[in-house]
């Protein structure tokens, strides 16, 4: 999502992956109404997954402002790369 909103909406680095959160969080909330309808959730585990995510996500919010754009574009770009090849590579 981030690279569709820098590159087609224009957005810079950071609003991007501020705008790319807040939709992850609906896309959550959304798919799991299924799952827990039919009984499918872990609900210990969610909780628990919950408190890491809460904790990782702040942190992640915090430390991404003190990076400049362009290095969070390179990050991203190398990152995809390592995901490709890794996927490549996979049996």
């Amino acid at each position: 999502m981030v690279p569709g909103l820098v590159l087609w909406l224009g957005m810079d680095q950071h609003r991007a992956h501020g705008t790319s959160a807040a939709a992850i969080v609906g896309a959550s909330l959304a798919s799991v109404i299924p799952f827990a309808a039919r009984g499918e959730v872990d609900w210990t585990a969610a909780a628990w997954i919950l408190c890491g995510s809460l904790v990782g996500a702040y942190a992640g919010a915090r430390l991404i402002t003190r990076i400049p754009a362009v290095w969070l574009a390179r990050a991203f770009v190398a990152i995809t790369i390592v995901a490709a090849v890794r996927m490549g590579l996979a049996p």
